[in-house]
Formats: C-alpha cells, structure tokens, sequence
C-alpha cells in the first residue's frame, strides 16, 4: 500500500513538474524537483533537470553541488560528469572541468559525446596525450567523421609527428566533410 501511495505521490509531481516548466514557473518546478528528489536521490533524470534549471537561473554552486553529490552516487554515470565540465568551463574552471573528465573513462553509452569534449578540452588546455589518446578512440569508433582525423592530425602536429600528421590530415580532407576554410587550412 505504502509503495503504491508513494508511486502515486511521484506521478504526481512528475505531472506538477511538467506543467510548471511547460508555464515557466521555474522556482515552483525547482521546489518541486526538489522534492523528488528527496523521495528519489538516484533519479537521475531528475538530478540533471533540476541541475539545469539551477544553471540556467545562474544558480551554479548548486547546480555544482547536486552534480557533485550525483556523480558521488554515480561515479561510472558519464553524462553527469559531462554536464559538471560543461559547468565548470561557464565558470572559467578549466582545470576543474578537464579533471572531473580525465578521471573516468566512459562506457560506450555516450562515449562519442563525453571523448569529443574531453578531447576537445585536452587540446585546448595542451594535455596532448590524453587528447591524442582521445582523438585515437574516436577515429576508431566513427572512422567516418572528419573532425576525429582533424583533431588526431593536429595534435600528431603540436608533437612534431609529421609523417602520421600528414596521413591524418589527409585522411580528414579525403572524407569531404570540413568547410572551405579548413580545407585551406589542410593544404
């Protein structure tokens, strides 16, 4: 009985949720993901919407601290790894946001979405190994993109491989994917 009343309790609020949001009363769909989660602190979804909604309010140490407590209950959940980065790198919190990303590989869920920014962040802040390393898994999980091999001959570059640069680079201009002015820039 008691299981049944509580379903009925978050069916409840799921419906009360969605039509604040859907009304833009954001502070009463705030309260009331709150309050499930409070019934339900592994829900996920949940989790990541109210962490959201918090960001979007500019709400960030929050937002900060409801993904820190999730990826603490979750700590193989990628995406909640992914958002906290995506966090951080709003603050100017590179090395905050490479770091809560370096430590976890992902599982082959959303690993595209979670290596792209990974790499893309490792680059940026010149850990070109852990990019290298990235861009590498990439190329062998979407050998068809483009902006995997142009990544990959980049760094290859920044190291001074230039023959394995040049087969990348190459690589990447021959899939025809890049506008004109990378294309240029691959010449």
């Amino acid at each position: 009985r008691q299981i049944v009343g509580q379903e009925n309790n978050t069916s409840h609020l799921r419906q009360r949720i969605f039509d604040s949001l859907n009304n833009d009363n954001f502070d009463l769909a705030q309260s009331l993901l709150n309050d499930l989660l409070a019934i339900d602190p592994n829900n996920i979804k949940t989790r990541k919407k109210l962490a959201s909604l918090l960001f979007a309010q500019g709400n960030y140490i929050q937002s900060e601290q409801l993904l820190a407590q999730g990826i603490k209950l979750h700590p193989a959940q990628s995406d909640l790894r992914l958002m906290l980065a995506r966090l951080y790198m709003a603050q100017k919190k590179s090395a905050q946001a490479i770091d809560i990303l370096a430590k976890f590989q992902p599982s082959t869920a959303n690993q595209v979405e979670y290596l792209a920014y990974r790499a893309s962040l490792a680059q940026q802040l010149k850990q070109t190994q852990l990019a290298m390393s990235d861009y590498l898994v990439l190329t062998k999980i979407e050998p068809g993109n483009a902006r995997w091999w142009l990544g990959l001959a980049v760094i290859r570059d920044q190291l001074g491989e230039r023959t394995i640069a040049l087969q990348a680079y190459n690589k990447a201009n021959e899939l025809g994917q890049l506008d004109g002015s990378v294309n240029d820039f691959i010449q």
